[in-house]
């Protein structure tokens, strides 16, 4: 299993939803494999997607995008695609996922620009998460 430590992410959020699977127990492997979407006449790949998370012990690929919710339709086709042409599920965690796992569970979950941070804040009371909680979240937002 990857270790937060030493990964590199991408992006801050996945390093925050990685520490999270991580003190909840929860093995992870970050951006384990990539899906060929299409090749060209040649058999070069032309589109593809690499899911951020894949949790071996639930078996379920996750994607963690903070990208504005009106932006999603190119990931949102890519995971449909990827779901048709292996039978692979994807989790989608969005930004809007993020904020409601900050506003209830009381996690450190940022999903703003570093300019942006000093406006946002913890609730003042979090309630404590329940063990396996995070494995309820795994159905993908709505759009």
């Amino acid at each position: 299993m990857d270790s937060v430590n030493t990964v590199r992410f991408a992006h801050p959020i996945e390093r925050q939803f990685a520490e999270a699977l991580t003190a909840d127990g929860i093995p992870w492997l970050y951006e384990p494999r990539t899906f060929v979407l299409e090749r060209d006449a040649n058999g070069k790949p032309t589109e593809a997607i690499t899911p951020d998370f894949y949790l071996p012990d639930q078996d379920v690929y996750v994607e963690c995008t903070v990208q504005r919710v009106a932006l999603l339709r190119r990931k949102r086709r890519k995971i449909e695609k990827l779901r048709k042409r292996y039978g692979v599920t994807i989790a989608l965690f969005d930004s809007r996922d993020f904020d409601r796992f900050r506003e209830r569970y009381g996690l450190a979950f940022s999903t703003t620009t570093p300019s942006q941070a000093s406006r946002v804040s913890a609730p003042e009371t979090p309630r404590p998460r329940l063990s396996g909680e995070v494995d309820a979240a795994t159905v993908p937002s709505t759009p």
